[in-house]
């Protein structure tokens, strides 16, 4: 019961707390409260798609979103098995592996692409250190969007493998910090595609094997250690 408001009060209370809700919302859009979101195999398989292997400071019960930072370690060998998500970065560690495509038989295309568009600030979209390995295989593809000068860092230990078949390529790659950086392992036996104004820096070991593809658009370069 309201005491002592009328009709015209009241409805005068509600446009306004709907408008004050309208504009918080443009203020602060839900892409601003990035959560940090990790792999913990509640459900006991090893499947993305399923929201109880995750556990987050926000995006709770639901598997990494585009704004969320990913992190798979502690040992987890994980098949990437929707058709696509996007996350807005992935960090693989503690001898965490993310699988994305099919390592043997018929392709079933699955794409991760890690990193948002119009990222106003330089962020690693994708680490990969101390045993983590990506493995990109037949009909998977792994998109690192390096807008705004984000970058990919795979470290001492970490490996990425770009399987017969499979697919990385570094997106919008802009900014002068935009660039993958090798101090790990990079293998690649699929294709691997660099966006204009990109950088690979490789200290450590990158290999071309058998018809693996490394093509390098506009101004892309690769820089190793001296």
């Amino acid at each position: 019961m309201f005491i002592g408001c009328s009709k015209s009060g009241l409805r005068l209370f509600l446009q306004n707390s709907v408008l004050a809700l309208l504009i918080y919302i443009l203020v602060f859009p839900p892409s601003m409260f990035a959560g940090n979101i990790s792999w913990t195999g509640g459900d006991n398989n090893n499947n993305w798609s399923d929201p109880r292997n995750w556990g987050c400071t926000s995006s709770c019960g639901s598997t990494p979103a585009s704004t969320d930072d990913a992190t798979i370690g502690f040992g987890a060998n994980i098949t990437f098995d929707p058709p696509s998500a996007t996350v807005g970065s992935l960090t693989l560690t503690a001898s965490g592996v993310l699988n994305i495509g099919t390592p043997a038989g018929a392709p079933v295309n699955h794409s991760l692409t890690m990193g948002t568009p119009n990222t106003t600030f330089p962020t690693n979209v994708l680490t990969v250190s101390n045993g983590g390995v990506l493995n990109i295989s037949n009909g998977g593809s792994a998109v690192l969007e390096l807008s705004g000068g984000a970058s990919a860092l795979n470290d001492a230990g970490g490996t990425i493998n770009v399987n017969d078949g499979g697919t990385l390529t570094l997106q919008n790659a802009f900014g002068t910090n935009a660039a993958i950086v090798n101090n790990g392992s990079i293998n690649v036996q699929g294709t691997s595609t660099t966006a204009p104004a990109s950088l690979l820096l490789n200290y450590g070991t990158f290999e071309i094997d058998g018809t693996g593809t490394l093509t390098l658009d506009g101004t892309g370069n690769i820089a190793t250690d001296p």
